[in-house]
């Protein structure tokens, strides 16, 4: 089970009021929070088991057909059956935060 897709671990708002001249009251508002969970699948059902959740890997290979190059970096919607797929976010997080402090404790 993954993160909930509105959650959203550091939030941040402020907010005030201030006369002006000629009468005029000004209230900003200031709203700031980390990045959303995320998702990656392909829309897909490449293995065939009804379910159109399909998880893309990373490109090992960038001549292969199929391939989709984004800004974010390049992904293999149809990856061979032992190459690893790209995790969750929340999954990632965990690998994350446990090699930091598997790397600190040395």
């Amino acid at each position: 089970m993954g993160a909930h897709l509105s959650d959203v671990r550091h939030a941040f708002s402020a907010g005030g009021t201030f006369d002006a001249p000629l009468g005029l009251r000004f209230s900003p508002l200031i709203f700031a929070s980390s990045g959303r969970p995320f998702n990656i699948t392909t829309g897909a059902d490449a293995n065939e088991d009804s379910v159109f959740m399909d998880r893309p890997a990373f490109a090992l290979d960038l001549l292969k057909p199929g391939i989709r190059i984004t800004r974010f970096g390049a992904f293999d919607p149809a990856p061979e059956p032992e190459q690893p797929v790209i995790p969750r976010t929340s999954a990632s997080v965990r690998l994350i935060s446990s090699s930091i402090s598997t790397s600190a404790a040395r």
